[in-house]
């Protein structure tokens, strides 16, 4: 899913680089992607350390795949309707990279 936020991300920005316009709250969006994907990584990181040295989870994260794909799908969808509602719509390249994705 974090691929899907990258991909809205770039065709937001790239829409706004089409009609000189932005949004902040897509702004918002992109930089929330982001600290959802590093806080998964982290996650990840914490419990692979655990495994390796048989350490009790000290910071218990439970469902943090399915919480954090959730979370960063709704932003994608954010990001793609504050691309569409900058202007016309984003271009039909970036149109069929959004399909190809799902």
């Amino acid at each position: 899913m974090a691929e899907l936020a990258a991909l809205r991300a770039r065709a937001y920005l790239d829409q706004c680089a089409r009609v000189k316009s932005h949004e902040p709250r897509a702004n918002d969006a992109i930089r929330e992607s982001l600290e959802l994907a590093d806080l998964f990584l982290r996650e990840l990181d914490d419990a692979s350390t655990e495994k390796r040295y048989a350490l009790d989870d000290g910071d218990p994260f439970e469902d943090a795949r399915v919480r954090v794909r959730a979370a960063l799908a709704d932003k994608a969808a954010l990001l793609e309707k504050y691309a569409l509602d900058l202007g016309p719509g984003i271009g039909r390249e970036d149109q069929m990279s959004i399909k190809e994705s799902l």
